[in-house]
């Protein structure tokens, strides 16, 4: 658990771009002043009473919400208020993602540390992002795709798993082709980033790489979609075993 709550260390993008980009230098102080924010919410949550709504976030820098002018309207913040909204009671975080975390990152340290996380008998809702470092580092398309195949099937139930910005990129597109037809042989909702993102222009942060606030926006729009669609009754919404 403690593996999985610590602060990440910049992508190779981040540290690439640090030189030539001033906005870079913003988003190395995010790293580390997010993943504490989500640090003390997930000991809140964890001290706080079982029987509340909960919600699990996975993945890397996105779910972090590095870019967003506050930690709070990254995609998980964002999600967190909406379903606050809906349910009419506050929703707490666990968030287990780190920056700069590819896919083996999330199997070998975040899944084990839900596997730590004390039985839930309020709402959980789990949702994920990852893959981009995977290809940020060199992987092909069709290797993180394989990555997937092997991720998805270990999933708490019930997850939302986001789709990568495309980009123009036919390998990308295949990708999420394959992403969305294995989330949907194990039963999990899609929130399907890839097709909403329709331009990076105007969404990015000033490293030019994570999304901004408005780009967040159409991150948390795509996963409430999803859980709508997958939740039929709100009010009780889907329970962690």
């Amino acid at each position: 658990m403690a593996a999985a709550l610590a602060p990440g260390e910049p992508g190779r993008l981040v540290k690439g771009l640090g030189a030539v980009l001033p906005g870079v230098g913003k988003t190395r102080e995010q790293i580390t002043d997010y993943a504490d924010h989500w640090r003390r919410s997930a000991e809140l949550a964890l001290a706080g009473d079982r029987k509340a709504p909960l919600l699990i976030a996975l993945g890397d820098s996105l779910a972090q919400g590095v870019g967003a002018s506050n930690p709070e309207r990254g995609y998980v913040g964002l999600v967190q208020s909406h379903l606050a909204s809906l349910l009419g009671q506050p929703v707490s975080v666990v968030n287990l993602s780190r920056s700069g975390a590819v896919i083996s990152d999330l199997i070998e340290t975040q899944l084990p540390a839900v596997a730590q996380l004390p039985t839930w008998t309020g709402p959980c809702w789990n949702v994920c992002t990852i893959g981009n470092n995977d290809l940020m580092a060199g992987a092909r398309p069709k290797t993180v795709a394989r990555r997937f195949h092997t991720l998805v099937p270990l999933l708490p139930a019930n997850a939302t798993v986001a789709t990568l910005p495309a980009a123009g990129s036919i390998g990308v597109k295949l990708l999420n082709r394959s992403i969305r037809e294995v989330a949907a042989e194990h039963q999990h909702a899609i929130a399907d980033v890839g097709t909403a993102l329709k331009t990076w222009r105007g969404n990015t942060a000033g490293d030019r790489f994570h999304p901004n606030d408005r780009g967040y926006r159409i991150w948390a729009d795509a996963f409430t979609s999803a859980i709508h669609e997958e939740t039929t009754n709100l009010e009780t919404g889907p329970q962690r075993n």
